[in-house]
């Protein structure tokens, strides 16, 4: 309906494309948030693929979050730093598929991180956040090269995250 209006208006001397998205961005933005995180998805994927860039691998892990065994409060943010991240990603790149950038791994890490961490402190008893982040990292390239996922292999962690 939208693009068969505009077709139809588009040689009206009053018609200005760029007036008429910045009014449709800015109606989406203020009244449909499902909206508007759709279309960014779509736009984020033109540009980048299916894949994460800095800004949205630090917004996505940002919203991460775990709660601790026993207790109601949320622990959000990164458990493993970007900085931690690019380090590991250099020493494991070979061991999982070329396609994925240190953003997608730095995305991984935490979501494996935040998902499980009840779990490891359960099995992993006093456990150093040295170790805690090896651990991790072997479950990280573990689940990327998992084959029977129902996600690309390479495009898993997008596409799992932002569907």
């Amino acid at each position: 309906m939208l693009k068969e209006y505009i077709e139809k208006h588009r040689n009206d001397n009053s018609f200005n494309s760029s007036e008429i998205l910045d009014i449709i961005v800015t109606h989406i933005d203020e009244h449909c948030d499902e909206h508007s995180n759709c279309i960014v998805k779509k736009i984020h994927e033109q540009l980048h693929g299916k894949h994460f860039d800095e800004d949205c691998a630090l917004k996505t892990v940002n919203e991460m979050y775990f709660i601790k065994q026993g207790t109601s409060s949320k622990t959000y943010g990164s458990f493993v730093t970007l900085e931690q991240a690019n380090k590991i990603f250099s020493r494991v790149r070979d061991e999982i598929n070329k396609a994925y950038n240190v953003f997608d791994f730095y995305v991984a890490l935490n979501m494996i991180y935040s998902d499980n961490y009840n779990l490891y402190t359960k099995w992993f008893k006093d456990i150093t956040d040295e170790r805690m982040i090896e651990i991790v990292t072997e479950a990280t390239i573990n689940w990327f090269n998992d084959a029977d996922s129902p996600y690309s292999e390479d495009t898993k962690i997008w596409s799992y995250l932002k569907n």
